[in-house]
């Protein structure tokens, strides 16, 4: 499998970190989310809104499953109503108390989604709202965006990227008034796949990439992945996704997901993530249509 052995992804170097950035600003790598935004919305016509993909195509040394966003994080310029703000306030105090039987009355109800109000905030951010599709955090100052909203994996995996967004922006009207589309901060992008190949096999001389840092790593001695550029404006994972949902995230949902695009239960799937994040995501925000990426 060549391409995995010739994978280009990369942590730039200090050098290539500012090369990286100028990208960002020239808009080359927003180029790079909307065609892989586009292309993770093609997956899904035809097929069920899983993004699971058929039989075609695939041979005994690399079949492809599944693919699409994993992760999407999302911020709005904006600014609070002040009545949303006072309820919230309340609400954050109720959060805060000892008692468990008033904790659970922080709740805030839109759309369909009843949100838990935290009892903490987070750097500025004084509002925290959160339920299995979204977590929200709420700005009360102009000078840093409403909203800055991380988008569950399980909710991509339901509705898709698209429709996510539609729904997050339907509640966020409700929250404040958004002067923008969303601008992307970070997008996880993803393949799922069986292969014969022995992931184990190659050095980290193997990997064509200018990131410094190449890393294998294990769980409970079983070998479970690589990581190339971690921390970077573009990393990549390639991992033993069988072996991470028993030992860790417990997704097992994915399995019937798999199962449809042919897996046969038994051998390993391993997930290929590119993760890109936008740099300076609140000292320098560029208008970035979310509509536009999904065209």
């Amino acid at each position: 499998m060549k391409s995995l052995n010739q994978t280009e992804s990369a942590e730039p170097t200090r050098d290539a970190t500012r090369e990286s950035a100028a990208a960002w600003r020239d808009g080359e790598v927003e180029q790079d989310l909307a065609s892989a935004l586009h292309l993770s919305e093609l997956s899904s016509q035809g097929t069920s809104p899983s993004n699971t993909v058929p039989n075609n195509c695939n041979s005994e040394y690399f079949k492809l499953l599944r693919f699409g966003v994993d992760s999407l994080y999302l911020s709005y310029p904006g600014e609070i109503l002040p009545a949303v703000d006072d309820k919230l306030k309340e609400l954050k105090q109720i959060a805060q108390s000892p008692e468990p039987f008033e904790q659970v009355e922080a709740q805030y109800p839109i759309n369909g989604h009843i949100f838990e109000v935290k009892d903490k905030g987070a750097r500025l951010f004084p509002y925290i709202l959160e339920d299995n599709a979204f977590r929200i955090q709420l700005s009360r100052s102009q000078s840093v965006p409403l909203a800055y909203v991380k988008i569950s994996s399980e909710y991509l995996t339901h509705v898709g990227s698209a429709m996510a967004e539609k729904a997050l922006e339907a509640v966020l009207n409700q929250l404040g008034v958004v002067h923008e589309s969303a601008n992307v901060s970070r997008i996880d992008l993803f393949v799922d796949f069986v292969s014969s190949e022995n992931m184990e096999s190659w050095d980290r001389h193997a990997w064509v990439t200018r990131a410094s840092a190449i890393n294998t790593y294990s769980i409970e001695r079983a070998f479970s992945g690589w990581v190339i550029g971690a921390g970077g404006v573009i990393s990549c994972r390639l991992y033993d996704k069988t072996l991470e949902i028993e030992k860790q995230s417990k997704k097992f949902y994915l399995h019937e997901l798999w199962k449809k695009a042919g897996w046969n239960g038994r051998d390993k799937v391993w997930r290929l993530e590119f993760q890109l994040n936008r740099e300076e995501t609140f000292a320098r925000q560029r208008p970035q249509s979310m509509n536009l990426l999904l065209q």
